[in-house]
């Protein structure tokens, strides 16, 4: 279940950053994932359906789609409410 969390969380982050609506953020990450879109937009695809599949998998067709769909709106609410305020950010080495 974490790993399906993470896919579902990296898969709409990326998605998420691809947007032109979004604010671009000045660290290394957030600069490639919007000169690479394409590619970012295809990643963030298929670790959504690749989270979906394994949850489709394990509990079954419908609740493993409920149980998706559930998990998502979740994340993807935690997403556009914490990554404004910079709660979400990259660590400093």
């Amino acid at each position: 279940m974490i790993v399906v969390s993470f896919f579902l969380f990296t898969g709409f982050f990326l998605l998420y950053n691809t947007s032109k609506r979004t604010q671009l953020r000045r660290n290394p990450i957030g600069i490639w994932l919007h000169k690479n879109s394409k590619i970012s937009k295809i990643l963030g695809a298929s670790l959504l359906v690749l989270g979906f599949y394994v949850l489709m998998d394990t509990s079954g067709f419908g609740s493993g789609i409920f149980l998706g769909l559930g998990l998502l709106m979740l994340i993807a609410s935690l997403v556009i409410l914490l990554f404004p305020l910079s709660n979400i950010k990259q660590r400093k080495k």
